[in-house]
């Protein structure tokens, strides 16, 4: 059984401090497909719902699930408030019962990069098509070696910085983080997150985040070996124009 490293409570508590919603623009992107989509749609790494809910919200039928009990967790009490009922579930994506079938699959913000073994990515992609109705379509973000946060100089490595959330109940949540070297496409960065009451530190978290950079030819590869067509990329979030080499993010369209 697969077991999640990342993405523990207090990760969980910063990411929804931090981004408690989907950016606009992102969102609407996304949702354009889903108007099209005319059918069930699919987010596997849902994480804490910011992109799930306001689909569900618009009365589209999204069904998600996460490897995170935390995130899982966060989502069903958003879920809770809001009186939303959508079908989630804790799950790893190369364990994806592909029994039902769907109109759409959507991986938004870069979570496509939390798969670090290739294999693993290759399995997860086939389940994927596996999962899509004849002509369903798989819209995901790729972030290219460009994102990498330590690509710049070697001074931001071995280099803590940190940032800081401030919780409804008071308490203060420190993030700390190292960017380690990256490696075979890998970036590795230390996050430790701790929770502070006043002057006492009441519960600590250390992660070590890793995020997969894909070249663009080499994820076409992957998407053209499992099986997908009419592949199309964009720049990011903008149906119309292409990606330009020089870009961070490239969003990829492919169809069963």
């Amino acid at each position: 059984m697969n077991q999640l490293e990342t993405y523990l409570t207090l990760c969980t508590e910063y990411y929804d401090l931090d981004k408690p919603t989907a950016p606009e623009k992102d969102l609407n992107f996304y949702l354009s497909f889903a108007k099209e989509a005319r059918g069930k749609i699919l987010e596997p790494m849902c994480g804490s719902g910011r992109f799930l809910i306001p689909m569900v919200e618009q009365g589209f039928e999204v069904e998600g699930f996460d490897a995170s009990q935390s995130m899982l967790q966060a989502l069903h009490e958003k879920c809770r408030q809001k009186s939303l009922s959508p079908k989630i579930w804790h799950g790893f994506l190369e364990e994806l019962d592909e029994s039902e079938a769907y109109k759409l699959a959507i991986i938004p913000g870069g979570s496509f990069g939390l798969i670090l073994n290739l294999n693993h990515a290759k399995q997860c992609l086939k389940k994927i098509f596996d999962s899509l109705e004849p002509g369903g379509k798989f819209i995901f973000e790729g972030e290219t070696l460009l994102s990498n946060p330590n690509k710049s100089t070697l001074d931001v490595q071995n280099r803590w910085t940190g940032s800081c959330k401030i919780r409804p109940d008071g308490k203060t949540i420190i993030l700390s983080t190292l960017s380690l070297p990256q490696e075979n496409g890998i970036s590795h960065i230390l996050c430790k997150y701790e929770l502070v009451d006043g002057h006492e530190v009441i519960k600590t978290e250390i992660e070590n985040f890793k995020v997969r950079f894909y070249p663009p030819n080499q994820l076409l590869k992957m998407l053209e070996e499992t099986g997908f067509q009419g592949i199309e990329t964009h720049k990011a979030f903008e149906r119309m124009i292409p990606p330009h080499d020089t870009d961070e993010v490239i969003i990829y369209e492919c169809r069963k």
